[in-house]
């Protein structure tokens, strides 16, 4: 692997770090190039069938989930794409005929972004476990050959936002508070885990092909910016980005973390407003941490035994979906609400709580009625046609029965 990644403190291993062992150990080696001219090794497929292991979504689509509890499913070549292997003993990952070339690989993810997030054979929660599976044999291909920069930037930059995408939409809560989990197998920790090391390896690619124009790299940036908000690493990065990159977007989420690193929360919320859409969606995944740690700062500001603050200006200043979510996390953590106002009291606040599950972001779900899922994934919102991205997920992710 040509890149790391820490388990601790993610801004303590800076983008594009190479352990000394493992660059020594890469430049004595030729990377493999790959062979495989299709999303799937026929081997694979054969293996796979016979095994009883094809994906509905791997089949013809006049074949209906009904079908696969009858009978072992027979693939169709076209639609096919390799599965995420482990390291085993006797399995070569190195093989050539088993390795997708990185155009290959493009069209993978391409394929998998534009027309299986639209299968609805099945709910959004199985779609995205096939997608993240075969996402991570992209990015297992993508290291091990090791192929020139802009190729992988091309695949990476994708995958990142379906990353993004996924996390936004990952869990919703009903009206009455109750968790509603899209899917027992959605794991918000494997699915940041796989965004960070894309996102990083990204920043490494962005940072060797230099002044080299790539679309996509203020986006990237920006979302950096906003997943690590407030780190010193992060914001030393932005802070000298070359000026061609420090477009709007980058400029917003400096604001918004820089806003965090001094603890002004109701600005970080404000300015937070001003990202687009993708970046919003990006920013919100931090709002239950910004939320607990704003009221556990408000409890003790506004610490009092007779003087209330209002429900509703709390709900506006911490961006909430309306007054009861509000309510709701308040009570969480130990702050008392009555009749519509807030009651803050010094040592009343549970901070050994967990942070309330994220609900989604109104202004966002409504901007998200307007543009089409594939084109957001893809980058390509200027001129989309206009498709509910809400009903492109949202009408079949619950869809468990």
């Amino acid at each position: 692997m040509a890149y790391s990644t820490s388990d601790t403190h993610p801004s303590l291993t800076p983008p594009g770090y190479i352990d000394p062992k493992v660059k020594k150990e890469l430049e004595n080696q030729p990377f493999v190039i790959g062979k495989c001219p299709q999303m799937c090794p026929v081997s694979e497929i054969k293996m796979r069938e016979r095994e009883g292991l094809i994906h509905l979504l791997e089949t013809d689509p006049s074949v209906f989930p009904e079908k696969r509890r009858r009978e072992k499913l027979r693939c169709d070549p076209a639609k096919a794409v390799k599965c995420y292997q482990r390291s085993a003993a006797g399995l070569d990952l190195q093989n050539p005929n088993l390795l997708r070339p990185p155009l290959v690989l493009s069209q993978t993810v391409d394929y998998l972004l534009t027309k299986v997030v639209y299968d609805e054979r099945l709910p959004w929660s199985e779609r995205y476990s096939f997608i993240f599976d075969r996402l991570r044999a992209v990015k297992q291909d993508l290291i091990i050959q090791q192929p020139n920069a802009l190729d992988c930037i091309r695949i990476l930059e994708p995958m990142v936002r379906f990353y993004v995408v996924s996390a936004y939409w990952g869990t919703r809560n009903d009206n009455n508070g109750k968790q509603e989990t899209v899917s027992a197998d959605f794991s918000p920790v494997l699915n940041r885990k796989q965004l960070e090391e894309c996102l990083k390896y990204l920043l490494s690619l962005y940072d060797e092909v230099g002044d080299f124009n790539c679309s996509s790299r203020s986006q990237m940036e920006a979302v950096y910016q906003l997943l690590y908000l407030g780190e010193t690493e992060a914001l030393l990065r932005g802070i000298v980005l070359p000026i061609e990159i420090m477009s709007q977007d980058v400029q917003h989420a400096l604001k918004v973390s820089l806003a965090w690193y001094n603890k002004q929360y109701s600005t970080v919320i404000r300015n937070s407003k001003h990202l687009s859409l993708f970046l919003s969606m990006a920013f919100s995944l931090s709002l239950p941490r910004i939320r607990r740690h704003a009221l556990d700062v408000m409890n003790t500001a506004y610490s009092s035994k007779n003087l209330h603050f209002p429900l509703e200006v709390l709900t506006c200043i911490l961006n909430f979906q309306n007054a009861y979510e509000a309510r709701l996390c308040c009570e969480n953590y130990g702050v008392t609400v009555s009749e519509n106002r807030v009651c803050f009291l010094k040592g009343n606040f549970a901070a050994d709580k967990q942070e309330m599950d994220f609900n989604g972001v109104e202004y966002i779900d409504e901007a998200l009625k307007r543009n089409k899922l594939c084109n957001l994934l893809m980058n390509n919102l200027d001129g989309a046609n206009t498709t509910n991205i809400c009903c492109d997920i949202d009408k079949l992710q619950l869809n468990e029965e």
